[in-house]
């Protein structure tokens, strides 16, 4: 996940099977927020995950462990492919 400019960690998950990561919108275009990062996220690569404004953290998202490693790895190529297509013109 470290080479997806727009998400960070702060808080590395240590047994848990979900971890909450802030969004840089700043690096993305016609991204609003949160909520407006996942919807589109679902409709254009189908990978669902929760907007951090549903558990009281506006512009982060939780991301679930809870799948077979193969289709994690899947999912992160998904919102990678997704921030590259989003991001801001240098």
């Amino acid at each position: 996940m470290e080479d997806i400019p727009c998400i960070s960690f702060p808080c590395k998950p240590q047994g848990s099977m979900a971890m909450m990561v802030e969004l840089n919108l700043s690096l993305l275009e016609d991204i609003s927020d949160d909520i407006d990062f996942c919807f589109k996220l679902a409709k254009e690569e189908s990978v669902i995950i929760l907007p951090g404004t549903a558990v009281g953290l506006k512009d982060w998202i939780r991301i679930t462990f809870a799948a077979d490693p193969s289709a994690l790895r899947d999912g992160m190529q998904r919102i990678k492919s997704f921030f590259q297509r989003h991001a801001r013109k240098q």
